[in-house]
């Protein structure tokens, strides 16, 4: 009888363990990470600056590109400085595990932005008609920016609950009592936790907690998976009376909460969780021009209040707005940029493709009483959304897209009325291949400025002009 026989599959190899390596760093990458281009193949390398001379360790080896981190900087970019915070990498004999938050906090802050933007510019000259960059002197941010954040929950073991942010690369949660960033009106809150969270065995009930700094309230929500018993809401009630906060809560973690009328719900004082006394958050937050924005705690919001604020006045500002103007806001959110320009303009078309925000911005522009403004629920690439942006007959452009960019729209909008295009991008990379396409429609890039918006971070934030 024949007999047939599979030949055993070749066990796969992780990457060969190498000996650490001493490299030159060549340049910064889109990702605030070093460039070694000297070796083949080229080296990415997590906590290493240009000019400077660094061991590492590889981690990753693929046919054109390795990775790898820094186990020693030998000889150091001149702005490389101790990070601030002892929770932050620098790269030096220290604590470990490290916060995932703050990434670049040992560059000195403005030498960082020249950094990213000296990246931006040797990506962009590759890829547009472009020697170089017409860039404006960048804005810097503040300590204590942070007016909204997450903190991740790990209550498995009841002996060691640990509330905080998240570890870099990494899953497992860092507790901390002190964040640099934060809102001064938030970190009260995140130490007070710190104090009080091993007695509280009932956030194995919870899945993240969040900070929120509205302009009328300070509020601390419990994203509660199942309800919370009374020792749970008589903790939160002597938080609200310590701190003089709100404690908000989601439906799901509270007994009588109507499930169809809110999804979250504030304590009252007195902790009472009855269908009658259960109020739901009325949050909002205010922008330049008497501008003012109800906002839900699910909402996305600009996180840094001080430079939104002067990027919107800037935003503004460029547009060079007349009492004739008709503007075209796309990915237009809850009107950040749209109730603004409206307070100058004839008329502002906003256009968003998420149905809440559109409501909310709707509720915005009620509120402050503007009325040259509409906001559309839309897919912008469909006609029905070309058509209406057609109708509007508008002049002007805004255009803030989320990281992906917005080349599909910009490759079906029509150009031959707009006489000016203002862009704000959170994303280099797309932003260069959207400013290709249009430049390819007959505009010049006459200005672009970096904001500062998430210091010590990898994130950069471009304001760029387009002129005829």
């Amino acid at each position: 009888m024949a007999q047939f026989f599979k030949a055993n599959k070749p066990k796969r190899r992780g990457t060969p363990s190498l000996p650490a390596l001493t490299i030159t760093i060549d340049a910064l990458t889109l990702q605030g990470q070093g460039l070694c281009k000297s070796h083949v193949p080229i080296i990415i390398v997590d906590g290493a600056l240009p000019g400077e001379t660094v061991k590492v360790s590889v981690t990753q080896q693929k046919k054109k590109v390795w990775f790898a981190k820094v186990l020693q900087v030998l000889e150091s970019h001149p702005q490389r400085i101790a990070a601030p915070c002892m929770f932050a990498q620098d790269h030096t004999p220290k604590q470990t595990p490290i916060c995932g938050g703050c990434q670049l906090q040992y560059v000195e802050p403005e030498a960082l932005l020249t950094l990213k933007e000296t990246a931006i510019s040797d990506y962009a000259t590759h890829v547009l008609p472009l020697t170089e960059l017409p860039w404006l002197k960048p804005v810097l941010s503040s300590d204590a920016y942070r007016r909204k954040a997450r903190l991740a929950i790990d209550a498995r073991d009841a002996n060691n609950i640990k509330v905080g942010f998240r570890q870099a690369h990494s899953n497992n949660v860092l507790a901390i009592d002190h964040c640099l960033v934060l809102d001064p009106r938030l970190q009260p809150v995140l130490s007070y936790i710190q104090a009080h969270c091993q007695q509280w065995g009932w956030l194995s009930n919870v899945g993240h907690m969040t900070l929120f700094a509205a302009d009328n309230e300070t509020v601390l929500a419990l994203n509660a998976q199942r309800h919370l018993n009374a020792d749970a809401l008589s903790a939160l009630s002597e938080l609200e009376a310590q701190l003089a906060i709100r404690v908000a809560v989601h439906q799901q973690g509270l007994v009588n909460a109507p499930k169809k009328a809110a999804k979250w719900y504030f304590l009252p004082a007195s902790g009472q969780t009855d269908a009658g006394a259960l109020t739901v958050p009325d949050l909002w937050l205010s922008s330049i021009d008497d501008c003012r924005y109800p906002v839900d705690l699910d909402d996305f919001v600009q996180i840094n209040k001080k430079l939104n604020e002067q990027m919107v006045s800037a935003a503004v500002s460029s547009l060079e707005l007349t009492a004739t103007d008709r503007v075209l806001d796309l990915f237009c959110g809850a009107g950040n940029f749209t109730l603004p320009i409206a307070r100058h303009a004839e008329y502002v078309l906003g256009i968003e493709g998420v149905p809440t925000m559109v409501q909310q911005a709707q509720r915005g522009a009620q509120t402050c009483g503007i009325n040259n403004v509409e906001f559309i629920h839309a897919d912008l690439t469909t006609s029905a959304a070309l058509d209406k942006i057609k109708a509007a007959n508008v002049n002007k452009l805004l255009l803030d897209p989320s990281r992906e960019g917005a080349h599909a729209v910009l490759e079906c909008l029509q150009y031959s009325d707009l006489e000016k295009i203002v862009y704000v991008s959170c994303n280099p990379q797309s932003w260069v291949h959207d400013c290709a396409l249009i430049m390819a429609n007959g505009f010049t890039l006459e200005q672009v400025q970096s904001f500062d918006m998430f210091k010590g971070t990898t994130h950069t934030e471009l304001l760029s002009v387009f002129i005829r």
